[in-house]
């Protein structure tokens, strides 16, 4: 929320960038206005909250390289029930993996 407060379109495509690493893939070169427009959506508010972004993120292939090997890292310092929390609520909106893998 604190990057979305700002209303600055580059500082929102640059934490979209940074999410989708985090997730385990890379914008592809030459996509910059289609991540430019992907991020004005949130920061204008016509695409939703956080947990949509999440959701588009897992679902776009476009413009998204993911790797089919990456796993999810935590952050020891995370109580345990936030983890559990998070991998369910992730879970329940992906359908490109088996959460069972």
């Amino acid at each position: 929320s604190e990057i979305l407060a700002q209303s600055n379109v580059p500082k929102m495509a640059g934490f979209i960038e940074r999410l989708v690493h985090h997730m385990g893939g890379v914008v592809n070169p030459g996509v910059d206005d289609a991540l430019q427009t992907f991020a004005q959506g949130f920061v204008d508010g016509r695409s939703g909250g956080f947990e949509d972004l999440v959701s588009a993120l897992g679902s776009q292939s476009t413009w998204i390289d993911y790797d089919s090997h990456a796993k999810c890292v935590a952050s020891r310092s995370v109580q345990p029930s936030t983890i559990e929390q998070a991998t369910d609520w992730a879970c329940s909106q992906v359908t490109s993996f088996s959460c069972d893998d």
